[in-house]
């Protein structure tokens, strides 16, 4: 993925989504093959929310280049880590469950 390149072993489906979110992520236009590879898996709708999702990370990408956020110390990380953890284990009931 680092170096822009469809990775083996992908579905179809999935292979057709990365080549089309690596030609949309360069904003250079995505190519007639492109899209057509994709409309083959996907709606016209799915298609919008896969730019719509694309953009929003390339905007949160911006952002965070532009403005160079001071990253959470290790312990906050490490508390943080620790909390999703025992979330999915369920010792911690998501919001509004209990």
């Amino acid at each position: 993925l680092k170096a822009g390149q469809v990775p083996v072993g992908l579905s179809d489906a999935d292979a057709a989504l990365c080549a089309f979110t690596f030609a949309y992520a360069a904003c250079a236009g995505v190519s007639e093959p492109i899209l057509q590879d994709l409309q083959k898996h996907f709606s016209t709708r799915q298609i919008l929310e896969i730019s719509l999702l694309s953009g929003y990370y390339i905007g949160a990408g911006a952002l965070l280049i532009a403005f160079e956020p001071e990253l959470e110390p290790p312990e906050v990380l490490q508390l943080e880590l620790d909390w999703q953890t025992k979330r999915l284990q369920g010792e911690v009931l998501a919001k509004g469950r209990g």
